[in-house]
């Protein structure tokens, strides 16, 4: 998926980084934002930390010069003003106490060091894509409550102007920008672009869900629209 300019959301947040740097990537997973950045700069080092000991062992593959750590980001393994820049990509919404989070951040990140995160936003654009969603949650709510997705992070990191300020209570200055990314998939295609898409689907079996969707009146292609929020906060520099 792709904004107006045809980057990921991936592209865009390795895009802060310059090189020469100490780059940590908070909730790393399998480590596809550690290749980009590896590729675009030429940091001084290279961090992930996870708490997926799997994906942990696929982003060694992927970034063999990194340095991947099991921790919590609420508790980092790393000495006060020791990092320059933070990246969070899609993660810090799922995670319990952002604000011990920040803190964390706050304390490893040098002066004029910097966290830079992306999350989605709950709002969904009207059209086919609510249309979707909405069909399904209903049969989410039907279904089996022991099979239903827990409910994850806190809600103020879903919105540009919550997160800001959340931001700010940690930092000095904040910038927040609010982006869309699409892609059009076509209808055969749509079910397992949605499981490996949203957080949750994976409760519906596939046989289930591709019924449902066959239920319903829908173009041969969808243009799947979702609304993201990229903000970036610095430390000020003494």
């Amino acid at each position: 998926m792709r904004d107006a300019t045809g980057r990921t959301s991936y592209e865009r947040l390795a895009g802060v980084v310059t090189s020469k740097q100490v780059i940590l990537d908070l909730a790393c997973g399998a480590g596809g934002l550690l290749a980009l950045v590896q590729q675009a700069t030429a940091p001084n080092l290279l961090l992930g930390v996870d708490l997926c000991e799997p994906e942990l062992a696929l982003a060694a593959r992927v970034t063999p010069t990194a340095t991947l750590m099991g921790a919590r980001a609420q508790a980092l393994p790393f000495a006060d003003q020791s990092i320059d820049v933070i990246l969070c990509h899609m993660a810090l919404m799922l995670m319990d106490a952002p604000d011990d989070i920040l803190r964390e951040c706050r304390r490893v990140l040098r002066p004029g060091g910097m966290v830079a995160a992306i999350t989605n936003s709950l709002a969904v654009p009207d059209g086919v894509m609510r249309t979707i969603l909405r069909g399904l949650r209903d049969s989410l709510r039907a279904g089996d409550p022991s099979k239903q997705p827990p409910t994850l992070g806190d809600s103020r990191t879903h919105s540009g102007a919550a997160l800001g300020t959340l931001m700010a209570s940690s930092f000095g200055n904040v910038t927040v920008e609010e982006f869309l990314v699409s892609q059009t998939v076509p209808r055969d295609d749509l079910w397992p672009f949605m499981v490996q898409s949203l957080y949750g689907l994976d409760v519906i079996p596939d046989r289930e869900g591709i019924r449902l969707l066959s239920a319903m009146d829908l173009p041969n292609a969808v243009t799947w629209e979702v609304p993201m929020v990229q903000i970036q906060a610095w430390i000020p520099v003494r």
